[in-house]
């Protein structure tokens, strides 16, 4: 059986291969040599972490114990350090609702603070648990807690929220009659207990 394709055609596929082939291999040792340099230049010790900055909400936080419980689980340089991980760390913290971090060139972090705003406390008396102005529960040291008549609230931990909600509802409507409600509670099956200042 004979090839019928003219010899010239069969050279110039093969010539067209082996650039292909020449252009793919070219494009794999660029991207290797890319990746590489990018890896080599950021762990370089100029890149090394030298400060967080710390802005917000720090009323409750103070340096020593940021320190204590953020920077064991830092890792990593300004390229490669993981933002979540960090943000995480804070959040872990006891009153910090919600951390944003940021990188600042050349090797610090920035990190913005926002405490919960505690607006009762949460569950029995000797919980040490909170609820937030988003109804959202936390634990904190309640000798922390600024004001000192906060109402005492409680019910299934997903509904904390709705009890924050009713006890905006009713405060008002019992402090018209001179009533200050100190307590309100949410049983599982639904039924509200209100609790009044003397009993």
């Amino acid at each position: 059986m004979r090839n019928n394709a003219p010899p010239h055609k069969t050279m110039r596929l093969d010539i067209q291969l082996m650039n292909m082939a020449s252009l793919v291999l070219g494009c794999v040792f660029v991207l290797i040599c890319i990746y590489t340099t990018i890896r080599w230049v950021s762990r370089l010790p100029q890149f090394n972490l030298n400060g967080i900055t710390v802005v917000g909400e720090v009323d409750h936080n103070n340096v020593p114990s940021m320190r204590a419980n953020v920077l064991p689980k830092i890792t990593g340089t300004f390229f490669t350090v993981d933002l979540q991980r960090v943000r995480n760390a804070f959040e872990g913290m006891p009153w910090v609702r919600n951390a944003v971090v940021h990188r600042e060139y050349p090797n610090r972090l920035k990190v913005q603070l926002q405490e919960h705003k505690a607006n009762a406390y949460w569950g029995q008396e000797s919980e040490q648990r909170l609820l937030n102005s988003h109804g959202e529960i936390f634990e904190a040291n309640v000798d922390e807690v600024e004001q000192d008549n906060l109402p005492r609230l409680s019910g299934p931990d997903n509904l904390g929220a709705e009890v924050l909600s009713m006890l905006r509802m009713l405060g008002p409507v019992f402090a018209q009659h001179e009533f200050t409600l100190i307590g309100l509670d949410l049983s599982n099956n639904g039924n509200w207990r209100v609790t009044l200042e003397g009993g």
